[in-house]
C-alpha cells in the first residue's frame, strides 16, 4: 500500500489538521535563496511557510493571472526561501500554515558547504553524479535503488562523507559504501552518528572514488530524504568531559576529524580512524539557568529529554551538547580495569570516562559512612550512544588475615519495565542504570562498570558519566503534543495544537519526578493570544500527569506562535520553576503494533488559531470556577452546549482522567437540547480527599463540507467568467455588425469604382482595407469567445468538481469540554469550642458551635473524648438538631475526678448522604479539686 493511500486512510473521516511530511530541498547555505516544495496531508489553502529562526523567511510562489482574471495564482505547495547571511549553520524547525492551522514541524538545515540537488538520474555506477569536496547533496532514496556519486581525490586528503537522515527527521536508515575506481569496497558504514553513517577516509592514492547510498532494507520514497556532505573540513565527534559544573569555565577537549589546530590522539579512534583533539575553555551558565536548560538546538534522542545541558558551538562547526554536573567532575584515570587498580574518588562526584578499548571494564572505589544515601547513575545511552551500561556495587572488607573480601551489594542494569516501554508512545526510557544506594555500614565500596555491548566494538566515542551524588528531589515537565484517537486506538497521527473558532484542544502534561520528589506542582500556560485561554491548574502531590484544555472564543483571530507551560513548586524551602519540554510525532502510523510511531524532542510548542474553521460544538461546564465539596457531598453543575455547523446529534459526555470513586456519571445530551446537569456526587466511601482536574469528552460526528470557502471561490470565478462571457458576446456582436457593415460598404464602393473615377477607386480600396480589419477583428473576437467559452466550461467543471469534493460528509470529532477543577475535603463539619474549667463534684456547660458546609443539613452527634489516665468525668450525650447551629455539652466531675489540665477531643459525627463524616477539635478541660468545706 502506498504511503499516500495510508495517509488518506488515516486522515479520512476526522476534522482535518495540516500535516507536513516533506520539504525539498531540505537545506541551503547562509545567504542563499532557493525554491522549495512541501508535501503532506490536509494542506488545503497553504498561505505560509515559517521557520524557527527569524533569519529564514519564505514567500509563496505565484503564477501570473490567467486570462480574464486579475489576481496572481498562488502555487499551494511551493515557496521561495531566503536565508540571511548571519544565520548559523544548524537544524531548524519549519512549519506550513493553511486552512487547518499550522502543521507539525519538519527539519530544515542550514549548511556550511556548496549545495547540490540530486535529480535521481544516478542510480548506476556509470551514471554516478560528480561532486567536489566541500559539497552537500540534498537527495532522496528510491525504493530498491542506490544513489551513486563520484569524486576525484588526491593522496593524503582526509575526507568526511557524512549522511544526515535520522538527524533531519527522515525515514531513511542509510547505508554508505565507498569504492575505488577498480570497484574494490573500501568502507561500508551504517550507524556512526546515531543511526546515520559517516565515513572518515584518508586517501592512499590519487583516484576517482565512488560512494553509494541506499536504505538499509532498500526502502524509499519522498520521505526517505537525506543530506550527504562530502568535505575535508572539521567535524566534532564529542567533547570530554561531557559535563561540567554550572558557572564554571574549565578546559575541555574536543575530539573529531580535521580539527583546526588539533593534534592526533595517539590512543583514541572511532570507526577505526584516529581522532584529533583540541583543548578549549568553555564557560557554562550558572546554577539557576542550568536547572531548567535543555540546551537542544540539534537532534536530541528521546531518552535525553530529562538531561539538562548547554549547546556549545566551536567556530561555526556542528554543535555539541555539554551536560551539567551536580558534583565535582573527576576524569577517569587508567589503568582502572581491574579491581586491584580501582580509581579512588571522594564522593559525591561525577566520573567522566570511556567504554574503551574493546571489552573495557572500569573500577572506582570510595569511602562511605553508614546511613548516607547516594544516587549512583550512569549517563551514556541518553547521550545518543549505542551503549548498554551496567554496574555492580561491592562492599570491601578484610578478614582476620588482612585479606580483602568483596561482597556484592547490588547488580544494576536497565530500569524497571524497560522492555515493556520500548516502542510505546514517546519512549524516553533508557538503558542507563540508576540505583539508590543507602550505605549499610561504614567502609570501602567499589563499583564495577561496563558496557554490555562493549565486547563488539572499540569506539572512543562511547563515553559515560558515572554519577555518585547526593539525592536531589526535583521534577521535569514534558508536554506531549499528540492527537486524541477517535476510532482506532492503534493509530498515532501527526499533530500540532490547533484551535478552531469556539473550539478546544488538549495537551497532555507529564510530570517526571526525580529522587523521591512528591510535591504538588502549580501549572500555567504562558504566551496565549487574545481570545484563547487555559485555566491555571494543579498537579497534585505524587500525580504523574494532567490534561490541559485550551479553548478559543468564537470571534478569535488568526494567530500562530510559541507558548510555554510553566510548573512551579517547592524543593525544600526553595521556590522553583520548570518549563515543560516538548515532544511530538515525527512519523505517524496506522497501526503501532506493526509499525511504531516516531517521536522527537521539539525546540518549542507552537499553537495556531484558524479563524477560517469553526468547531462544531462546545461544552461549557459551570462558570469555570473551582468546585469544592466534601466526602458525601453532591454538586449539580450546569452544562451549556453551543452547537454550530448544523450539529444536532445526540451525544454522551464521559468524564476523563478522574478516579472511578470520584468520577461523575455519564451525561447524555439529546440532539434538540443545549443544556444539561453534571452530577458530581462524592458518595463512594473510597473517594479520597484531594484536588482533581478533569474534562468531559464525547466522540461523535457532524456532517459538514471539507472546505466551504473552496466552493465559494470556485463560484466567484464562475461568476466572473459568466460576466466576461456576456461581455465578449457583446464584443462579438459588435464585431460581427462592424464586419457586416464593412463588407457591405466594401461591396458597394467596389461596384461604384468599376469604370469609375480615380476617387471612387480610392474609396473602394479604403473600404476594402476597412473590411479586412473588421474581418480580422471579428476573427480575433471569435477566438476570444472560444477561449472564454472554454474558460467557462473549465469554471463550470471546477465548480462541479469542487462541490463534489466538498459535499457534506460525516466527520468524526471529539467534543472536549472546558476543564473541571474539583477539590474534595474530608468533612462538611466545622466545630468551634472554647476551653472549660470544672470543679470536682460540679457541672459545667461547654458551648459548642457547629458550622455546616457543602449543603449538609442533618443532625450531628457530639462526644467528648478523654485522654488515657483521666477518670471521674462524665459527659451527657448531645445531639445538635438539623435546624440548630449550637448546643451545650454537659460535663460532670465527681469527687474522684483526675485533677489537672487535660487535652480533650470534642468530636462531631454524622452521615452525609450515607457517608460517615466527622470533625474534631481539641480543647483544654481543667479539672480543679473540690473546695474544702
Amino acid at each position: 500500500m502506498s504511503s499516500v493511500l495510508v495517509m488518506a486512510l488515516m486522515t479520512q473521516a476526522q476534522l482535518p489538521l495540516t500535516e507536513f511530511t516533506t520539504i525539498y530541498p531540505l537545506g541551503a547555505k547562509p545567504g542563499a535563496t532557493l525554491e522549495v516544495t512541501v508535501g503532506g496531508g490536509n494542506q488545503d489553502d497553504l498561505s505560509a511557510l515559517e521557520f524557527s529562526h527569524p533569519g529564514i523567511k519564505a514567500t509563496q510562489k505565484t503564477n501570473p493571472p490567467a486570462e480574464f482574471f486579475k489576481d496572481p495564482v498562488p502555487v499551494n505547495n511551493v515557496f521561495s526561501v531566503t536565508i540571511a547571511a548571519d544565520v548559523p549553520p544548524g537544524v531548524y524547525d519549519a512549519r506550513v500554515r493553511g486552512r487547518f492551522g499550522a502543521s507539525n514541524p519538519r527539519a530544515f538545515v542550514i549548511g556550511m558547504h556548496e549545495e547540490l540537488l540530486d535529480d535521481g538520474s544516478n542510480s548506476t555506477r556509470e551514471t554516478a553524479k560528480e561532486v567536489a569536496t566541500g559539497t552537500t547533496i540534498s537527495g532522496r532514496a528510491d525504493a530498491n535503488a542506490v544513489n551513486y556519486f563520484k569524486i576525484s581525490l588526491k593522496a593524503g586528503q582526509r575526507v568526511i562523507f557524512d549522511c544526515a537522515a535520522e538527524r533531519v527527521d527522515s525515514k531513511l536508515d542509510a547505508t554508505l559504501v565507498l569504492y575505488n575506481s577498480a570497484g574494490k569496497e573500501l568502507f561500508r558504514v551504517r550507524d556512526s552518528v546515531g543511526k546515520d553513517p559517516l565515513i572518515d577516509f584518508t586517501v592512499a592514492a590519487d583516484d576517482v572514488y565512488t560512494t553509494a547510498l541506499h536504505d538499509h532494507i532498500f526502502g524509499g520514497g519522498a520521505e526517505h530524504f537525506y543530506r550527504l556532505s562530502v568535505h575535508g573540513g572539521p567535524h566534532i565527534d564529542y567533547v570530554f568531559p561531557p559535563a561540567g559544573l554550572p558557572g564554571s569555565n574549565e578546559e575541555y577537549t574536543l575530539f573529531g576529524r580535521n580539527l583546526p589546530g588539533g593534534e592526533k590522539s595517539a590512543e583514541l579512534a572511532a570507526d577505526g580512524q584516529p581522532l584529533e583533539q583540541l583543548k578549549v575553555k568553555i564557560p557554562l551558565p550558572g546554577k539557576q539557568q542550568s536547572e531548567d536548560s535543555l540546551g537542544v538546538g540539534s537532534y536530541l534522542v528521546p531518552a535525553g529529554i530529562l538531561l539538562n545541558g548547554h549547546e556549545y558551538r566551536y567556530a561555526q562547526l556542528n554543535p555539541i551538547r555539554i551536560g551539567f554536573a551536580s558534583a565535582p567532575v573527576v576524569l577517569e584515570q587508567e589503568p582502572n580495569n581491574e579491581a586491584g587498580k580501582s580509581q579512588k574518588v571522594t564522593v559525591p562526584c561525577e566520573i567522566a570516562g570511556r567504554f574503551y578499548p574493546q571489552r573495557d571494564v572500569d573500577w572506582v572505589e570510595f569511602e562511605a559512612k553508614k546511613g548516607a544515601v547516594y544516587r549512583i547513575e550512569v549517563i551514556s545511552h541518553r547521550l545518543g550512544l549505542e551503549t548498554d551500561p551496567d554496574f555492580t556495587v561491592q562492599r570491601i572488607t578484610k578478614n582476620d588475615k588482612g585479606e580483602e573480601q568483596a561482597a556484592d551489594v547490588s547488580y544494576v542494569d536497565d530500569i524497571d519495565n524497560r522492555n515493556g516501554r520500548i516502542g510505546g508512545d514517546f519512549d524516553y526510557s533508557t538503558d542507563d542504570p540508576s540505583y539508590r544506594f543507602a550505605v549499610p555500614e561504614d567502609g570501602l565500596y567499589r563499583i564495577k562498570l561496563r558496557d554490555g555491548l562493549g565486547s563488539a566494538r572499540a569506539d572512543a566515542r562511547s563515553i559515560y558519566r558515572l554519577q555518585i551524588r547526593n539525592e536531589e528531589p526535583d521534577f521535569r515537565l514534558v508536554a506531549n503534543a499528540r492527537q486524541l484517537k477517535v476510532a482506532n486506538a492503534n493509530t498515532v497521527s501527526y499533530f500540532s495544537p490547533v484551535l478552531r473558532k469556539g473550539g478546544t484542544t488538549l495537551i497532555e502534561l507529564i510530570a517526571i519526578r526525580q529522587d523521591g520528589f512528591g510535591g504538588a506542582i502549580e501549572v500555567a500556560v504562558e504566551g496565549l493570544p487574545e481570545g484563547v485561554q487555559c485555566a491555571p491548574t494543579l498537579l497534585p502531590a505524587n500525580a504523574s500527569s494532567v490534561w490541559l484544555v485550551l479553548s478559543a472564543a468564537e470571534d478569535v483571530k488568526d494567530w500562530m506562535g510559541p507558548i510555554r507551560i510553566l510548573g512551579k513548586s517547592k524543593l525544600g524551602d526553595r521556590d522553583v520553576a520548570r518549563y515543560a519540554r516538548i515532544i511530538s510525532v515525527v512519523w505517524n502510523t496506522g497501526n503501532r503494533t506493526t509499525q511504531p510511531a516516531h517521536f522527537r524532542v521539539m525546540r518549542d510548542l507552537v499553537l495556531s488559531v484558524t479563524s477560517r474553521e469553526t468547531y462544531p460544538a462546545l461544552v461549557q461546564v459551570g462558570d469555570g470556577k473551582l468546585l469544592e465539596t466534601s466526602r458525601g457531598g453532591k454538586i449539580d453543575v450546569p452544562i451549556k452546549v453551543t452547537r454550530r455547523l448544523g450539529f444536532a446529534e445526540k451525544f454522551k459526555l464521559i468524564a476523563q482522567n478522574v478516579p472511578g470513586e470520584v468520577k461523575p456519571g455519564d451525561l447524555e445530551i439529546n440532539g434538540d437540547k443545549s443544556e444539561g446537569t453534571l452530577a458530581v456526587h462524592i458518595t463512594n466511601n473510597k473517594a479520597k480527599v484531594g484536588f482533581y482536574n478533569f474534562y468531559l469528552r464525547s466522540d461523535t460526528k457532524v456532517k459538514i463540507p471539507r472546505n466551504a470557502d473552496a466552493v465559494a471561490r470556485a463560484e466567484a470565478e464562475q461568476k466572473l467568467i459568466v460576466a466576461v462571457v456576456a461581455q465578449v458576446a457583446e464584443e462579438l456582436k459588435a464585431a460581427k455588425a462592424e464586419f457586416d457593415a464593412a463588407t457591405k460598404t466594401a461591396a458597394e464602393t467596389a461596384k461604384a469604382a468599376q469604370d469609375g473615377p480615380e476617387e471612387a477607386k480610392k474609396k473602394a480600396a479604403a473600404a476594402e482595407e476597412a473590411r479586412k480589419k473588421a474581418e480580422q477583428k471579428h476573427k480575433e473576437v471569435e477566438e476570444k469567445n472560444k477561449r472564454v467559452q472554454a474558460a467557462k466550461a473549465a469554471a463550470d467543471k471546477k465548480v462541479t468538481d469542487v462541490k463534489k469534493a466538498n459535499e457534506p460528509k460525516d466527520l468524526n470529532f471529539a467534543i472536549v469540554s472546558t476543564p473541571v477543577q474539583l477539590r474534595v475535603v474530608d468533612t462538611p463539619l466545622k466545630l468551634t469550642a472554647a476551653n472549660a474549667t470544672v470543679k470536682a463534684t460540679a457541672k459545667v456547660e461547654l458551648p459548642v458551635a457547629l458550622e455546616r458546609l457543602y449543603g449538609f443539613a442533618e443532625a450531628v452527634e457530639i462526644t467528648l473524648e478523654l485522654p488515657k489516665g483521666v477518670s471521674g468525668v462524665a459527659i451527657e450525650k448531645l445531639s445538635i438538631a438539623k435546624d440548630q447551629k449550637e448546643a451545650k455539652l454537659q460535663i460532670t466531675a465527681d469527687d474522684k475526678a483526675t485533677v489537672g489540665d487535660h487535652s480533650v477531643t470534642i468530636r462531631a459525627k454524622a452521615k452525609f448522604n450515607k457517608i460517615d463524616v466527622q470533625a474534631s477539635q481539641q480543647v483544654v478541660l481543667k479539672v480543679e479539686a473540690a473546695a474544702q468545706k
